[in-house]
């Protein structure tokens, strides 16, 4: 691995930190924003889970065969769902849980291979369900918590990342 391969790991690794603190904050950002604050809020949050979920991948591609490749198409497809859902609600939900889905399938592919420490995958599945289970109850604490869930996952994976850039 050269140098410049490591670099790209840990650039992934600090942007996947931030979009999890990010995400974790957005949970809560209804109550203290205005929509366009938030709003604006949301779209960083999103550019940063776009270059963390890609460092993420890469690191684990070799290892989670076709359904980690199907779980990231789906991520990125649900992110760009939900960037053009242009306050469109189903939009947004549809995409959200896109997003969610994928992840988690990726997250099922890297706990079957090994091929990631166990915390930020389980935060991901929990994360799914959760929020799974937040819309069907109609539970704002459990879909604040699910947010929470998948924003230390990606804190937790861009930890990873920092750590040990591009081991596999």
């Amino acid at each position: 691995m050269g140098a410049s391969t490591a670099v790209l790991f840990r650039l992934a690794g600090v942007a996947a930190i931030l979009a999890g603190v990010l995400r974790a904050l957005d949970a809560f950002a209804f109550k203290f924003l205005l929509m366009h604050d938030s709003e604006q809020l949301f779209l960083v949050t999103d550019i940063f889970l776009l270059f963390g979920l890609i460092g993420i991948y890469s690191r684990v591609a070799n290892r989670v065969g076709w359904g980690g490749l199907a779980g990231f198409a789906a991520a990125l497809v649900g992110i760009l769902l939900v960037r053009s859902a242009n306050g469109i609600i189903d939009a947004y939900v549809v995409g959200a849980t896109i997003v969610a889905v994928g992840v988690a399938v990726m997250s099922v592919g890297a706990l079957a291979a090994r091929a990631f420490p166990l915390p930020a995958p389980i935060l991901w599945i929990a994360a799914l369900v959760a929020g799974l289970l937040a819309y069907y109850i109609e539970s704002d604490w459990l879909f604040q918590a699910a947010g929470v869930s998948f924003g230390l996952g990606f804190v937790m994976a861009g930890a990873e990342l920092l750590r040990r850039p591009g081991a596999a």
